[in-house]
């Protein structure tokens, strides 16, 4: 009789650990496909990314790994890379379009220059544009 109890136990517990996962795994949400952030995502919202980014590099053995943070980590890229795509030359008007208060200075300075040096470009495209 005691032995008939102890298996009708275990097998009590183990039902109820079964349907217990069952249901777990029933109830725990998963992404939908327009709610996953891709590395461009990541790019557009810097501020999410570098949150991502601190939980990643926290516990890199559980969630270091996951998509979530391989696509953070690709979208630091690509922000980085656009950043650096928006940086100008002081040899383009646009430059100087952008920062029109350093013009003057320029100025002065290339008005002691020979057209000779290296840094001359900068004061041809401060030229065209402080005209």
């Amino acid at each position: 009789m005691k032995f008939f109890f102890v298996l009708s136990f275990r097998s009590l517990f183990m039902l109820v650990f079964v349907i217990g996962l069952i249901v777990l795994m029933i109830l725990t949400p998963r992404a939908k496909a327009d709610e996953l952030r891709g590395r461009a995502w990541y790019a557009n919202h810097p501020t999410i990314m570098r949150q991502v980014l601190a939980a990643c590099r926290d516990d890199p053995g559980h969630i270091g790994m996951s998509p979530d943070c391989q696509n953070a980590r690709a979208g630091e890229v690509l922000e980085a890379s656009n950043m650096a795509s928006r940086v100008l030359s002081p040899t383009s008007a646009q430059y100087w379009r952008v920062h029109p208060e350093w013009i003057k200075p320029q100025l002065q300075v290339c008005s002691h220059m020979r057209g000779d040096e290296p840094s001359y470009s900068w004061c041809i495209a401060a030229r065209s544009v402080g005209r």
